[in-house]
């Protein structure tokens, strides 16, 4: 791995060729590509299989739904990893939402939501003590009754690795329940990532989604040692 400075680039992130562009909190870096294996486990095959529905789910809507899929992508576009304004297209917004809608269970949307994502966290803090069982989300503001926790999650031997957002393993939640704070998400994590390790880092990206628009929150991140 090299650091970096630039006078051209003020920021660069994915990959060139064979190098790719990132920073901690140490500064610009770059590393190796490497070629990811071809990941064929039941929740990655099933992951592809919503794509695919929500993919034909696409082809069959009518033209007009299309158009308001489209014009409700053009305005709501989402932050990138450089924190940059992008616009989805209709077809990617849909397919986003649909693929969340088949993860929780619900039926394909056919119309574009009509309220905004849910307000992140105020605040929110993650106390993983594999000794006691339990592992414990606070949170504020108390959720919606159409809201669940999302949360993504790893866990890495070494205390400083920051760059664990290929290790993250999704459809991680408090589904079907909106849970009152503190949540104890011990259950949810190791059916995910398996049984918790005393000494390790646990890292989660913990957003909130609403479940009839499937619309999530900006995520916040939290990392902290099992005990």
């Amino acid at each position: 791995m090299a650091k970096f400075t630039s006078h051209v680039f003020s920021e660069i992130r994915g990959s060139i060729a064979g190098t790719v562009f990132s920073r901690n909190r140490y500064g610009a870096y770059t590393r190796n590509r490497v070629k990811p294996t071809v990941s064929t486990t039941e929740r990655a095959t099933l992951a592809k299989a919503y794509m695919t529905q929500a993919s034909q789910a696409w082809q069959d809507l009518t033209a007009a739904r299309r158009i308001s899929w489209t014009e409700w992508a053009r305005g709501n576009p989402f932050s990138d990893n450089l924190g940059m304004s992008q616009v989805l297209s209709g077809h990617a917004a849909f397919v986003g939402l649909c693929s969340r809608a088949l993860h929780y269970g619900a039926a394909e949307p056919t119309d574009p939501p009509t309220s905004p994502a849910p307000a992140p966290f105020t605040t929110c803090t993650i106390t993983p003590d594999k000794t006691g069982g339990t592992c414990l989300m606070a949170f504020t503001p108390a959720l919606g009754a159409d809201c669940i926790l999302w949360f993504p999650c790893c866990q890495v031997a070494s205390i400083g690795k920051s760059y664990v957002k290929n290790l993250l393993k999704g459809n991680c939640s408090s589904k079907p329940d909106a849970p009152a704070t503190p949540y104890d998400c011990i259950t949810a994590i190791e059916a995910r990532i398996g049984s918790l390790i005393i000494g390790y880092e646990l890292h989660v990206m913990a957003s909130v989604m609403n479940v009839t628009t499937f619309l999530q929150s900006a995520p916040t991140r939290l990392q902290e040692t099992v005990v």
